[in-house]
């Protein structure tokens, strides 16, 4: 279900008026998710948790979760232009202060 809705989302910013600009929040959510389940993959592979259940895990899990992490890290680096566009409101209006 959390796929589903990040697919939702994703496909939504594809086709916004303003496009990718001022979802850092998205890019890093997707980032870390994919870190944490590359963690997990990489302990459970190596048993260092979950020993006694009788599921195995594949060296492709492994990779899919690699890749994963890999590409929102590269998404990240290569829109960080635009996804980290954020100006405070106070820059643009100096009287603010006078508020």
């Amino acid at each position: 279900m959390l796929c589903a809705g990040c697919f939702v989302i994703g496909v939504y910013i594809l086709f916004r008026p303003n496009g990718p600009e001022g979802t850092w929040v998205y890019y890093n959510f997707l980032f870390l998710v994919a870190l944490f389940t590359l963690i997990y993959d990489f302990a459970y592979y190596f048993k260092l948790i979950d020993r006694d259940i009788g599921a195995k895990n594949s060296k492709m899990d492994l990779g899919f979760s690699i890749f994963l992490t890999v590409g929102s890290a590269l998404l990240i680096t290569g829109l960080s232009d635009k996804i980290y566009m954020y100006q405070p409101r106070w820059a643009y209006c100096p009287s603010f202060f006078l508020i």
